[in-house]
């Protein structure tokens, strides 16, 4: 990490949460009608659980892929302190997604909803958290 310049750091997180945020993006076509069913305690036949559960696994790959990369990045000393910070709750946005992959039974043809909902809630939690880090690190 001796000797990294933010010239070099900045731009590489910017890519970085920017790729997440496409990530998240695609998977919105099958998050939406999952979620539209079992907010509204819908029969989920209509629902290609495996498709769905293969998606948010390719996602939740990729964003372990990214926090590999953010754990590895060279940080400049000024915002090493931050970085860590935005480390941790990258790491809780990956264990979050991974949940809700976990909580689709494609074999039973159920989601656990209250697992499914509580990776919601922690998503939300540590997205937020990304994105306050990320902008204490580029906004200053």
């Amino acid at each position: 990490m001796k000797g990294a310049k933010m010239s070099n750091y900045a731009p590489t997180i910017s890519q970085l949460i920017t790729e997440t945020d496409k990530t998240g993006e695609k998977l919105a076509k099958y998050y939406e009608p999952l979620k539209e069913a079992i907010d509204k305690d819908k029969d989920l036949s209509d629902i290609d659980l495996k498709a769905t559960r293969e998606h948010f696994q390719n996602g939740t790959t990729f964003y372990k892929e990214t926090l590999r990369k953010l754990k590895t990045l060279g940080v400049p000393a000024r915002v090493l302190g931050k970085h860590k910070l935005l480390v941790g709750a990258y790491s809780d946005y990956a264990d979050a997604c991974q949940e809700m992959v976990d909580s689709i039974n494609v074999d039973g043809h159920t989601v656990d909803k209250g697992v499914f909902k509580d990776s919601e809630e922690a998503q939300s939690d540590s997205v937020a958290r990304v994105v306050k880090y990320t902008q204490k690190i580029l906004i200053g």
